[in-house]
């Protein structure tokens, strides 16, 4: 898969990027599919094909890493996303700065091995 394809599908995601909005009651959770904390009110997008959903969870795993305090490995995709949809709810700042809870609820789920949220599968509770 090329950077070009990547991009271009971080860019059809944008449309429906744009229209989600916040929910107070909205807590992070790990995604076990994307190794990343996920708030549910970012997924899912109901007339998008979940295949095409594959590449949020590039934009996640670069949230996560910079909360963790860790390197990018795809700036571009970061970079896209910001371009695309810079209004999205998350890139809210208490969804990107790195935060003690942030960090704590991966630490732990990544020790304990438990807590996550199936994030983008039919058996989504959130669906």
């Amino acid at each position: 898969m090329t950077n070009a394809h990547i991009i271009a599908e971080i860019e059809a995601l944008a449309p429906f990027v744009r229209d989600l909005r916040a929910k107070p009651d909205a807590e992070p959770q790990y995604c076990i599919l994307s190794d990343a904390v996920v708030w549910i009110d970012e997924a899912p997008f109901y007339d998008v094909k979940p295949s095409k959903w594959w590449y949020i969870r590039l934009v996640w795993d670069c949230r996560t890493k910079l909360v963790l305090g860790r390197e990018i490995d795809q700036p571009e995709v970061w970079a896209a996303a910001h371009r695309c949809f810079p209004e999205w709810i998350g890139f809210m700042p208490e969804r990107c700065e790195p935060t003690d809870e942030l960090r704590a609820l991966y630490t732990r789920v990544m020790r304990d091995g438990h807590e996550h949220w199936p994030c983008l599968r039919a058996d989504n509770p959130s669906r």
